[in-house]
């Protein structure tokens, strides 16, 4: 365990001597950014969709998040 701490730290300070060594470049300003809300997608289209690109469950970038919410809305005359 320990070794394993180590070895993270030690990638870690590696990989942030290489990004202060490397000069700063200057970005862009964002144009036309697009937000994209799924309206209407479960929790098994999010798992199909790594399926597809991946043939495996949970490697999708937001299979990492720390939170992951879910909502259930109902129609008011039912």
């Amino acid at each position: 365990m320990r070794a394993r701490i180590l070895g993270n730290l030690l990638a870690t300070l590696g990989l942030v001597t290489l990004s202060l060594g490397a000069p700063l470049a200057q970005a862009a300003p964002a144009r036309n950014v697009m937000l994209f809300i799924s309206d209407g997608a479960s929790w098994g289209t999010w798992d199909m969709a790594s399926y597809y690109q991946y043939d495996q469950k949970g490697m999708q970038a937001y299979d990492n998040f720390a939170v992951k919410l879910g909502m259930t809305t109902y129609p008011l005359n039912t």
